[in-house]
């Protein structure tokens, strides 16, 4: 059961939180539920076909990893003995579980929870180093060798709509212009 709170004007999410979510539609719908009508939504991931690649590419063929495929609704279960952001710490519980979601997944579980898309952008840069062959430039980014060839990252921001239909919650949530 989720809590009553009272809804904000705005929400902001970024870089891996929507990886550990099963279910991207019913994470929607709360983001929905806890915005006020108009509020908004920044939402800044790493792009999904990352999230269907192994951490480093080290591939012997310097293709794609096909072992997670970007729509499989099933979890990528890792076996990763060291921790993400300090790769020297050893974590007791090695196992864990992440979901892909496919670009027009997430972007229409918001549609569908009743957020209005204002603007999508897709980026070569990263904030961290995704990838060993990235490189760090003079913004302090994460990108491409030699240039671009693949989305690195997403944002996209949106407004809750101000009148329509009820959400799960029984808040009106969907927009409409009448």
């Amino acid at each position: 059961m989720i809590p009553r709170r009272q809804p904000s004007t705005w929400w902001f999410v970024t870089w891996g939180a929507i990886v550990w979510l099963p279910d991207i539609y019913r994470w929607a719908e709360i983001v929905c539920h806890f915005l006020k009508p108009g509020g908004s939504l920044y939402l800044a991931e790493a792009h999904p076909p990352r999230w269907s690649s192994t951490t480093r590419l080290s591939y012997p063929t310097g293709g794609p990893d096909t072992s997670r495929p970007i729509f499989s609704r099933e979890p990528v279960v890792m076996e990763e003995a060291h921790d993400y952001v300090d790769e020297t710490t050893t974590v007791a519980n090695a196992t864990t579980y992440t979901w892909v979601h496919p670009l027009s997944t997430v972007i229409s579980a918001l549609l569908k929870a009743g957020m209005r898309l204002d603007w999508l952008h897709e980026h070569d840069a990263v904030t961290w180093h995704m990838f060993d062959v990235l490189v760090r430039g003079a913004d302090r980014l994460w990108r491409w060798p030699d240039k671009p060839w693949l989305p690195l990252a997403f944002s996209r921001c949106g407004q809750r709509g101000k009148l329509g239909r009820r959400d799960i919650f029984g808040q009106v949530c969907e927009f409409s212009d009448t």
